[in-house]
């Protein structure tokens, strides 16, 4: 005799609750991630990267899937995506899911090695560990609703990612203490560099992609790139198969995104320094042009290029003139005059109450 179980209950038995926490999202989570969306500071080129997100959560809401014909219920993960990202794409804004929807996170550069994989499923019978189970497939079992994040995956060494044949066809996992673990209710997200560059046939390494081209033919060669490494580099075609479509190419940073960053940063530094020090801080029209010319000269560095200059360029020497000025909390200063030089170094002019420093 054969039973089906009908969704709620298969999920309390995979699972321990019955309640499907993406299908529950309220009107708030919805229309506050179509604003992140929208908000051209926070989401950049990410904006596809969320709208697919947001589409494929619709398609797990409404229990429309080709996973497996109904009445049985659907094992797949809620959505898997790979994500290229350009080296000079703001980097840190590929954490940008980790801040804002991630709770679980591999760098996959700790699994360079081929043995690594037990750290994710758990060492096998007779092994040191075998009782601790696997990283991954422990924190499932505790959050199984989760966005589970394995930043950089080119980086593992590629018998890892026979791993995820399982999960991405059936969504189950199978650890080293024989557990069977479900991803059916988690969103998978690979992040890669693939595709960035490719190999010539001298061996040599060269820029398959560069910031001149337009963000339509960097996806056309990245995602040809990407599926050329797969199928003859790896030689592992299903894991793309099993991937689909749902490869994200991110474009590079332009430089009216790198003026929102820019800004952004700025920004928070200012008020970083009135809400953990007390003390107002303002720039100049000026001021601001000059370290805005200084931090966007050069975007070959991506989002953490600018952040670096923005360090350099304003925070060390701001911090050292509030250090000489005594300043306390209630005081207000601006900077009336930076000046950035080509070898290194910020002069800036810092005034209070009128009174320049």
């Amino acid at each position: 005799m054969f039973i089906v179980l009908g969704g709620h209950l298969d999920r309390a038995l995979r699972l321990g609750t019955h309640r499907n926490r993406f299908r529950g999202t309220g009107a708030d989570e919805s229309t506050t991630a179509h604003k992140v969306a929208g908000d051209p500071y926070r989401s950049f080129f990410q904006r596809a990267g969320m709208i697919a997100l947001l589409s494929d959560g619709r398609i797990d809401h409404t229990s429309l899937s080709l996973n497996e014909p109904r009445p049985r219920p659907r094992r797949r993960s809620d959505g898997s995506f790979y994500e290229s990202i350009p080296l000079r794409k703001l980097e840190d804004d590929g954490a940008f899911f980790a801040e804002m929807l991630v709770s679980i996170r591999f760098d996959m550069s700790e699994f360079s090695a081929e043995h690594s994989d037990q750290r994710l499923i758990g060492a096998p019978p007779g092994y040191v560990g075998y009782d601790v189970g696997g990283e991954l497939t422990n924190a499932i079992r505790e959050r199984p609703f989760s966005v589970v994040l394995f930043d950089e995956i080119e980086k593992a060494h590629p018998r890892i990612l026979d791993k995820f044949l399982q999960v991405l066809d059936d969504g189950v996992l199978t650890s080293g203490r024989g557990d069977r673990v479900y991803f059916s209710e988690a969103f998978i997200i690979f992040t890669s560099n693939l595709g960035i560059y490719r190999l010539e046939a001298d061996g040599s390494r060269v820029a398959n992609v560069t910031a001149e081209d337009a963000f339509f033919d960097v996806q056309s060669k990245v995602r040809a790139e990407i599926d050329r490494h797969f199928k003859l580099v790896l030689n592992r075609p299903e894991i793309l198969n099993r991937i689909g479509e749902n490869i994200l190419v991110f474009d590079f940073i332009r430089p009216d995104i790198a003026e929102l960053i820019f800004e952004g940063q700025v920004d928070d530094v200012l008020r970083g320094i009135a809400s953990d020090q007390g003390i107002a801080v303002t720039i100049t029209d000026d001021a601001r042009a000059a370290l805005r010319q200084a931090c966007l000269s050069d975007l070959s560095n991506g989002g953490r290029g600018i952040r670096n200059k923005v360090e350099s360029g304003l925070i060390s020497p701001l911090a050292r003139a509030l250090f000489d000025r005594d300043a306390a909390p209630g005081d207000a200063f601006s900077v009336t005059t930076l000046h950035v030089h080509p070898e290194g170094g910020t002069v800036i002019e810092l005034t209070r109450s009128g009174m320049p420093s």
